[in-house]
This record gives structure tokens, C-alpha cells and sequence, in this order.
């Protein structure tokens, strides 16, 4: 059971069919190991539930399966308010102090 270095961004997509754990989408973990990783039901966190994004770390079973071994959910909806196009320029909001630097 090693441990993984590393944070991964993936989807909660759906329960596996013994209901023990969570299938979490991840393109990284499935390229590497063949399969999705796996979020035991025990070890979800009240916050998270299907659907969600969340940013997680893994560690391998004797099998080579990666579990997860912690995760918080992601706050998708507020990344992507913020999130501006590159090519625009930027302007300061009315009352804004801008920064004039040192």
C-alpha cells in the first residue's frame, strides 16, 4: 500500500456495484493504471456527493488499484466566475484600489 505523491482532479461519476465505494474519473489515473480511482464510501467526506469535481491523492492496493486516501471537494461554480479571457484586458472594478507597486 504505497502512498502517491502527487494531487489529481477528477468527477465523482458514480457507485460501484457492491456499494462500497465511489468510481472517481480521472484521465491521469486511468492513462497510468488501466483504471479509475476509488473513494471508499467510509472515507467520503459529508460534503462530496456524485457529480462533484474534487482534488484528491491516491495510494495503491496489493492489487495495484488506486484508492483514495484524501479529498475535498472543488468549487467549480466559483473558479469559473472568476475565470476571465486571457486576451481581454483587465479592468479594475468601480472603487477598486489598483496597485501601484513599490
Amino acid at each position: 500500500q504505497a502512498d502517491m505523491a502527487g494531487v489529481y482532479v477528477g468527477i465523482i461519476r458514480q457507485m460501484s456495484k457492491d456499494g462500497a465505494t465511489y468510481i472517481v474519473e480521472c484521465p491521469a489515473i486511468f492513462d497510468w493504471y488501466g483504471i479509475e480511482a476509488r473513494l471508499k464510501v467510509a472515507d467520503k467526506p459529508e460534503d462530496i456527493s456524485l457529480r462533484d469535481t474534487v482534488s484528491f491523492t491516491i495510494r495503491l492496493t496489493s492489487k495495484g488499484v488506486p484508492v483514495i486516501s484524501w479529498c475535498e471537494r472543488m468549487d467549480t461554480r466559483q473558479s469559473n466566475a472568476k475565470r476571465k479571457d486571457p486576451d481581454e484586458p483587465s479592468q479594475p472594478q468601480e472603487g477598486e484600489q489598483l496597485y501601484s507597486g513599490r
